[in-house]
C-alpha cells in the first residue's frame, strides 16, 4: 500500500473505493463495495457523495438504487487527479516534503508552514515513523529540531524522488528553489551517453517518464549532499561534467563539489550498468533472451530484431532496478500498474504467459522479479503493441445459405478483421448446408457464424450476421470470442 498508510482514514477509504471501482466491470452493489472496503454501507454512501461532489467533473460515478455503483470513467489519469488532490490534503506527506527541503527546524516552524497545531504534528509523528521505520528511515527529533534520515542514504533519495514526483511533479515552486532543469537534464544525458549504446540511450531519452524521475533524483541528491548527507563514491564524474555546469550548480548549492556529484552519477550509471561482475551480466543477458524466447514460442508473432533488443534492454534494466531497490519506493499512484491491470482484465492469457515465464526468470537469476511484472508487461507492450492483441486461436464455423462464393467472401471479411500480420487469431472454416446437420465435430468450434435465422444446429455460441456483416456484427463476434466473461 505504500505511503497511503500515513494518509488519514477517510482518504485511505476513498482511495480503496476508487481502486475497487476501477477494476470492476459494470455495477457493484453497495453491500459488495462495503465488504471490499471494510466500511459500513452508510459510510460508503457518504464517501461516494463526496467523490461525486468534489471530483464529478473527472469521474463519472453512476449510482442506482437497483444496481448499485458504477465508475463509468476508468481513465487512469482521471483517477490520478483525485489521488493527487488527496495527497496534497495530507499534512503527513507535506511535512515529509518540508523536512527534506527545510530540515533542522523547530516544531513551531513546521506548524507555521503547514498551518496545523503542535498536537497534530506530534500525533502524526508516530504514525509516519511506523511507516518509515520498516524502510530504514525515520523523522528524528533532537533538541526540538527535526530531520529526515535513513540507514541507507541512497534509498532515502530514491524514495524521496519517487514520492515528490508523484506529489508535485517537477513544479519547482513547490520546493522553494529555482534551478534550470535544462542544466540538470544535460548532466543526466552526459551520464547516459557515456554509459549506453546510442540505441539504448535514445530509448531512455525518448521516454518521458524515466527522465522526469532521473531529474527529480538528481535534484533531491543535490539537496541532500548540500545539507551534508554525503555518500562516498569514486565514480569518474570528470568525464561527464563541464566546468560551467559545476559553476552553475554551486550558485544554487554552495556546498557542492565534484565529490558530491560522484555518487549521483554512480547511481544513474547503476540503473543500466550496475553489474557486480561480468558473470552476473552474462547470466542476466542469457536469461533475458531465454525469457523472451519462451514467451514468443507461445505468441505466434515474434518481433523484429530492433524491437527484440528493446525488450531485452527493458527487462535487464528492470532487473537492475529491482536489485538496487530491495524495498519498494513510493507508489502513491502507479499508472503502470493500472495499465497492466486493465490489460490483464481484457487479456488474461497474455498476462499468464508473462507471469509464468517471469517466475522461471526469477529463479534462474536468483532475484524475485514478481513485483516488477506490471512494469515488464507495460514496457514489452509499449515496445511491441501487437503482442497486446495476442490471444489463443479461436475457431469459427461459417454456415451460409447464399452460395459458396458468398461464403468465401464472408470468410475473407472475418479473417481480415480478426487476423493481423499473417497471424491467425481466428480460423474460419466453411460448412455447407444441409450437410452440416450430419457432420461430426460441430461442437468443437468456438462459435457458429451463419446467415440463416433459426439454424437447426445445437451450439453454445450461434451468431447471426447479415449477408454483408456490419462493423457492429464483427465487434460483437469479437466480444463473444475474445473478451473474458464478466463475473
Amino acid at each position: 500500500m505504500g505511503l497511503h498508510e500515513i494518509l488519514d482514514a477517510s482518504s485511505q477509504r476513498i482511495i480503496r473505493i476508487l481502486e475497487v471501482l476501477s477494476v470492476n466491470e459494470g455495477w457493484i452493489t453497495v453491500a459488495d463495495l462495503s465488504s471490499a472496503v471494510k466500511a459500513s454501507e452508510r459510510t460508503i454512501a457518504e464517501d461516494i457523495s463526496r467523490l461525486r461532489k468534489r471530483w464529478g467533473q473527472n469521474l463519472n460515478i453512476e449510482v442506482s438504487k437497483k444496481n448499485g455503483i458504477q465508475l463509468q470513467n476508468q481513465n487512469a489519469a482521471s483517477l490520478g487527479l483525485v489521488f493527487t488532490d488527496l495527497f496534497n490534503d495530507s499534512v503527513a506527506l507535506l511535512w515529509i516534503k518540508e523536512l527534506l527541503f527545510h530540515p533542522n527546524n523547530t516544531i513551531e516552524y513546521y506548524q507555521s508552514k503547514l498551518f496545523v497545531s503542535r498536537s497534530t504534528l506530534i500525533r502524526l509523528l508516530s504514525k509516519i515513523n511506523r511507516f518509515l521505520s520498516s524502510r530504514g528511515m525515520v523523522i528524528q527529533c533532537k533538541d526540538n529540531r527535526y530531520q529526515f534520515i535513513g540507514n541507507d542514504e541512497q534509498y532515502l533519495r530514491d524514495f524521496s524522488a519517487s514520492f515528490l514526483l508523484e506529489l508535485y511533479g517537477l513544479d519547482l515552486e513547490k520546493y522553494d528553489f529555482d534551478v534550470d532543469l535544462g542544466v540538470i537534464n544535460d548532466l543526466i544525458t552526459s551520464v547516459l551517453i557515456n554509459t549506453l549504446e546510442p540505441r539504448e540511450c535514445a530509448m531512455v531519452l525518448e521516454d518521458d517518464v524515466a527522465p522526469a524521475y532521473k531529474i527529480m533524483f538528481y535534484l533531491i541528491s543535490l539537496v541532500r549532499e548540500n545539507q551534508g548527507h554525503t555518500i562516498i563514491s569514486s565514480y569518474p564524474v570528470e568525464e561527464e561534467l563541464k566546468s560551467q555546469h559545476l559553476a552553475y550548480l554551486q550558485e544554487h548549492f554552495p556546498h557542492i563539489q565534484k565529490d558530491n556529484l560522484r555518487p549521483i552519477h554512480q547511481y544513474l550509471f547503476n540503473q543500466h550498468n550496475g553489474w557486480d561482475s561480468d558473470e552476473e551480466k552474462a547470466l542476466v543477458t542469457s536469461e533475458t533472451e531465454a525469457f523472451l524466447q519462451r514467451v514468443f514460442s507461445v505468441i505466434p508473432a515474434p518481433p523484429d530484431k530492433g524491437i527484440w533488443d528493446a525488450m531485452q534492454f527493458s527487462v535487464k534494466s528492470l532487473y537492475l532496478t529491482a536489485k538496487f531497490r530491495p524495498i519498494k519506493t513510493s507508489a502513491l499512484f502507479d499508472r503502470i500498474y493500472y495499465f497492466s491491470l486493465s490489460l490483464k482484465r481484457t487479456n488474461p492469457l497474455l498476462y499468464q504467459i508473462i507471469e509464468e515465464n517471469l517466475i522461471i526468470f526469477s529463479q534462474n537469476v536468483r532475484l524475485d522479479m514478481s513485483p516488477s511484472i506490471a512494469s515488464i508487461f507495460f514496457w514489452m507492450c509499449l515496445a511491441y503493441p501487437e503482442m497486446s492483441q495476442f490471444t489463443q486461436q479461436k475457431s469459427a464455423l461459417l454456415i451460409a445459405d447464399f452460395g459458396r462464393r458468398h461464403a468465401l467472401f464472408l470468410k475473407k471479411v472475418l479473417s481480415d478483421f480478426f487476423n493481423i500480420k499473417n497471424v491467425d487469431f481466428l480460423r474460419v472454416d466453411i460448412a455447407q448446408y444441409p450437410d452440416v446437420l450430419s457432420s461430426p465435430g460441430v461442437e468443437d468450434y468456438d462459435i457458429l457464424i451463419t446467415t440463416m435465422p433459426n439454424l437447426p444446429v445445437s451450439h453454445k455460441n450461434v451468431f447471426l450476421i447479415n449477408d454483408y456483416p456490419s462493423y457492429k456484427d464483427l465487434c460483437e463476434i469479437g466480444k463473444v470470442l475474445f473478451m473474458p466473461p464478466v463475473h
